[in-house]
């Protein structure tokens, strides 16, 4: 698990709820809400794991932070 920069118990704590084939449900982070993750929704650093937002609070924050960006740049 050097990968990631850490021990595997690190990996754990921080994705242990998110590991792709773990028993259980899937709780969005942001939301709350139960889902059901695709393969779209795999994890890009971790690749054992999926995101721990759902897709439509991804794509909430995703244009939230581009929103804020064009903001800032409107100042300067």
């Amino acid at each position: 698990m050097r990968e990631t920069g850490g021990t595997v118990e690190e990996y754990n704590r921080k994705y242990g709820n998110h590991l792709i084939g773990k028993d259980g449900e899937y709780k969005c982070v942001k939301c709350k809400k139960v889902w059901v993750p695709t393969d779209a929704d795999i994890n890009r650093k971790a690749m054992l794991t999926y995101y721990k937002c759902c897709g439509v609070c991804r794509l909430y924050l995703y244009n939230r932070e581009v929103e804020r960006k064009a903001k800032l740049e409107k100042v300067n």
